[in-house]
């Protein structure tokens, strides 16, 4: 007699429920770290050279100087002035930033200014969406200044154009000096970071989706879940851990020029996300490889006599070395890629250049040659199972 018996799916718990406690641990250290991530530096890399002096500038006198910035919330601008007093006195100053001829932002600064030069910052409410747009920054003398001001000017001629005094312009490689600034947090850090990628928020969203569930689908195979359930809690661990190391690199980037778009953030976030997986799947890939190890401990002698074998386990050797080099270069090899602006001089105009110092060749070069060995490992012991199966079928 033949009984029906109605299907009951697996329970879920075990490795589910490690997985969601783990996922649950990610998120609280996620939102802990969050609430302290803040950026607050220039937004360009290299700060202009505050040598040279335009005026002196009277009460209601001006200099203005246009610029650009290529990241997202502009809050403030920085710029210098000394004056020639003995000592320190009581300054103020007159900011404002055009769009154009339109007024963007506008307001009155109260400072201290002596006979060395000093830093003077404007912050102002965010500009959220600065990139591609063109800005003029004016500075106007207040009128309770009782001795001459003197703006500070940089010759590298970084900024479009150039300065211009009481509404004349000067050389066209003379630029007041100034410096965009960006004082951000939380939120706002995160809005930028999708700002630079396609897409946006969204876009944002579609990569950690990516890399996440990809990295929980890999340790699901780690933990051999069965049903769609577990791989799914599996996957919910690998999003929250995507988030965190997200927020690790948004928290390790907070004082550089535009993390965003800097050579740290990204790259920074990829390498461990990458660390995670390739643990993961070598992992996965160490199973047959411990099974070809136990047949050749269990065999007579201990010696492999398949060519297979031996070919095999030479390859192990060799992915283990190499992995060990790369990871003993990548220590030795310095800090990350380091860009150094240096001025070259063309026909009496300054410009800006690059310099790459301290790249990870080396390390580099073995990580690449490490995972290619890995990738012939994982080939080399599916192969040999599915040929050793096929001989046993026979």
């Amino acid at each position: 007699m033949r009984f029906l018996t109605r299907y009951r799916p697996r329970p879920f718990g075990g490795s589910s429920v490690v997985a969601l406690g783990l996922a649950l641990g990610a998120v609280l250290a996620s939102a802990v770290l969050f609430w302290f991530v803040s950026w607050n530096a220039p937004m360009y890399a290299a700060a202009p050279e505050p040598i040279f002096s335009i005026g002196p500038l009277a009460p209601g006198g001006s200099v203005e100087q246009e610029f650009e910035v290529a990241g997202s919330y502009l809050t403030g601008v920085d710029f210098f002035a000394r004056t020639e007093a003995e000592q320190s006195l009581p300054a103020n100053f007159i900011a404002r930033l055009y769009e154009g001829e339109v007024i963007v932002r506008q307001d009155e600064l109260e400072t201290r200014i002596g006979p060395d030069v000093e830093s003077v910052r404007w912050n102002f409410d965010a500009v959220a969406d600065p990139v591609g747009r063109r800005f003029r920054l004016q500075v106007v003398v207040g009128e309770g200044m009782t001795r001459p001001v003197f703006l500070m000017a940089s010759l590298t001629d970084m900024l479009p154009g150039s300065a211009v005094t009481n509404g004349i312009p000067t050389g066209a490689h003379i630029d007041l000096a100034g410096l965009p600034w960006r004082e951000i947090r939380r939120l706002d850090t995160l809005l930028a970071t999708a700002a630079s990628l396609p897409g946006g928020i969204a876009g944002l969203a579609v990569l950690m989706l990516a890399v996440g569930g990809g990295l929980g689908y890999v340790m699901s195979a780690v933990a051999r879940s069965s049903g769609s359930l577990e791989t799914a809690a599996w996957m919910v661990l690998g999003l929250s851990v995507a988030g965190l190391v997200l927020i690790v690199e948004l928290h390790r980037s907070g004082e550089l020029s535009l993390p965003e778009r800097h050579f740290r953030l990204w790259p920074g976030f990829f390498r461990t996300m990458g660390l995670l997986a390739g643990t993961a799947l070598a992992a996965v890939i160490a199973r047959p490889v411990g099974r070809l190890i136990d047949n050749i401990s269990n065999s007579p002698g201990g010696r492999t006599k398949d060519w297979r074998e031996r070919s095999l386990s030479s390859l192990v050797i060799v992915a283990v070395l190499v992995t060990l080099f790369a990871g003993v270069a990548y220590t030795l090899d310095g800090p990350e890629l380091v860009f150094v602006k240096v001025p070259i001089f063309e026909s009496e105009h300054v410009s800006q250049g690059d310099v790459g110092l301290l790249e990870h060749g080396p390390a580099r070069a073995a990580a690449k040659v490490a995972t290619v060995v890995w990738l012939v490992v994982g080939s080399g012991a599916l192969l040999y199972q599915i040929s050793t199966r096929r001989r046993r079928m026979t």
